[in-house]
């Protein structure tokens, strides 16, 4: 099985392996139907992708290619404690 990179001229990989298949299992529960995290009762994932903008990069201007991922757990206080960007870094 191959996957593609998310750059422009990607060229294909194999699939990586999955932990489970090594024999390491983290945790003492099964992966749902999907292996996904929202097989997880309650919980609910949001995403939101914000391009804008073409041409050459002017800083503080634009364009702007970036995103966010929310996780919200079920019966969890939903007021975000910390920030993760695309880049890894946390606010």
């Amino acid at each position: 099985m191959l996957g593609w990179g998310s750059r422009v001229g990607a060229v294909p990989v194999e699939r990586r392996v999955r932990l489970r298949e090594l024999g390491i299992f983290i945790g003492d529960m099964s992966p749902g139907q999907n292996n996904a995290i929202t097989d997880v009762v309650g919980v609910k994932v949001g995403h939101v992708t914000l391009v804008r903008g073409q041409g050459a990069l002017v800083v503080g201007e634009g364009p702007v290619r970036t995103g966010v991922t929310a996780i919200l757990p079920t019966g969890r206080d939903y007021r975000p404690f910390c920030i993760l960007t695309k880049e890894g870094v946390m606010l």
